[in-house]
């Protein structure tokens, strides 16, 4: 006789860490450089751009901070990057800026010395895409 498997309940702490994951889902610094095309080839462009993009979860850990210490720790983390790459990105140019966007929709922007800003919700950043019979392609990859 087989015994039936009883699921497996979450814990109150798994269940609000699976929260904080979806809420930061879609956060990520983005490293402005004010890149212009020149020369490079757009294929090239595309597979290195995840380089100007750093998901959250590369920063440190930003799960059940206030949005004070989570800005905090995004400018350590400016201050560290710009310092261990030497305020450039390679092919993208010299480090301009760093845009958080944060959970709240909006976008804050640091200097290259990790000091806050602005907030917007309006910065347009340059992307490289490919595309095959008009279905884009992604390149997976991060800093």
């Amino acid at each position: 006789m087989r015994i039936p498997q009883v699921p497996r309940i979450k814990t109150v702490q798994e269940l609000a860490l699976e929260a904080e994951q979806t809420r930061f889902k879609n956060s990520y610094l983005f490293i402005d450089t004010n890149f212009k095309r020149k020369s490079e080839p757009i294929i090239v462009l595309a597979f290195i751009g995840y380089k100007r993009r750093i998901h959250y979860n590369k920063i440190g850990n930003l799960y059940f901070k206030s949005d004070d210490e989570i800005l905090e720790i995004i400018s350590e983390f400016v201050k560290e990057d710009y310092f261990t790459c030497d305020g450039i990105v390679p092919i993208w140019g010299n480090i301009v800026s760093y845009n958080w966007h944060h959970v709240d929709g909006n976008i804050y922007v640091f200097n290259k010395n990790g000091s806050f800003k602005i907030s917007t919700r309006n910065i347009v950043e340059s992307k490289a895409t490919l595309s095959i019979k008009g279905k884009e392609l992604t390149v997976k990859g991060n800093k």
